[in-house]
């Protein structure tokens, strides 16, 4: 089986610009499966899927997915909004809680598809008031654009729920680690995190997460979130002579970085709140958190430009 395409999944669709090439799976959470240059030299500027975690129907192990409607953890999956008491269930074999919300987890709808653009939707139902998965009904929409410059990815979040409701996103992206990979962004401060893997309080960022200036990463360890970031972070993968350049508007107030030494990639994720800011809310004034009012939507994207060094370093 390994090796081998799921056939019960619809084919990716390919986007494609004079420069470079994007694949998305919708019926794989709506995830982005690779996004590099068309043609030689091949370069890849996130971490491609394998046929076997197309086969396995991983996507934890595809180049990226969305998170809606909220991002990372909600601790036990217990919250209280507005007077309300919400229980989520656990739903990854990874952690004992709620990660990344739902849109990982279903196929979206192909609502428009061209050799350079995507827009992908995802409708929400709860089955009540109980709703184990998230108990407000929204609509989410990813669009992915791409050009001879840069791949954009946007996402929309609508309540179409009578109530308001708690409301964010991200985007999960992985990228390649060489040895020699180097990340650079600046950070106001960065969230600690308790035995459970859940923010405790916001510090000063530490000298050994400081990247204000380009640092390698081979053998950093952080799953942490930084809060006050400079909406701009640069991949450098000096090996193969390429950079890549994200850029996010102010709506993403927080990046999460997440990678070890054994893994042999690193994920830099721009998202709207810091992780459980449902529960962190009622202490903490920048959480991000959003309340999304009826009919009202939520929206943002974020950019990668690729770039060739001027002096690749093939050491």
């Amino acid at each position: 089986m390994y090796g081998c395409y799921d056939n019960r999944m619809n084919p990716p669709l390919i986007l494609a610009s004079r420069r470079f090439t994007v694949g998305l799976m919708p019926d794989l959470g709506g995830a982005l499966l690779y996004f590099g240059t068309l043609r030689g030299p091949l370069v890849e500027f996130v971490r491609p899927t394998s046929a076997r975690t197309l086969a396995e129907r991983n996507v934890r192990g595809t180049a990226g997915y969305p998170m809606v409607p909220y991002s990372n953890r909600i601790a036990d999956g217990r919250f209280r909004f507005q007077g309300r008491d919400v229980a989520l269930a656990t739903n990854s074999d990874v952690s004992t809680h709620p990660l990344h919300g739902l849109g990982w987890l279903h196929a979206w709808e192909v609502v428009e598809a061209s050799p350079e653009r995507a827009v992908l939707a995802l409708s929400h139902v709860p089955t009540g008031a109980a709703d184990a998965e998230w108990p407000w009904s929204f609509e989410a929409r990813q669009t992915f654009e791409l050009d001879d410059q840069r791949l954009s990815w946007h996402i929309a979040l609508t309540n179409h729920d009578a109530q308001p409701m708690p409301a964010g996103f991200g985007m999960h992206p992985f990228f390649p680690k060489t040895p020699r990979t180097e990340l650079r962004f600046a950070a106001a401060g960065v969230w600690r995190n308790d035995e459970r893997m859940l923010p405790m309080s916001r510090t000063e960022v530490p000298a050994e997460w400081d990247f204000g200036t380009p640092r390698p990463i081979a053998d950093l360890a952080v799953d942490n979130c930084f809060a006050g970031w400079s909406h701009t972070a640069d991949i450098v993968w000096p090996e193969i002579g390429w950079g890549l350049a994200l850029a996010a508007p102010e709506r993403f107030g927080h990046l999460v970085v997440y990678t070890s030494p054994a893994r042999d990639s690193i994920a830099v994720e721009p998202i709207t709140h810091v992780n459980n800011a449902v529960n962190l809310a009622a202490d903490h004034a920048d959480t991000g958190l959003v309340v999304l009012a009826p009919g009202a939507t939520l929206d943002g994207g974020f950019t990668l430009t690729p770039y060739p060094l001027e002096k690749p370093d093939a050491r």
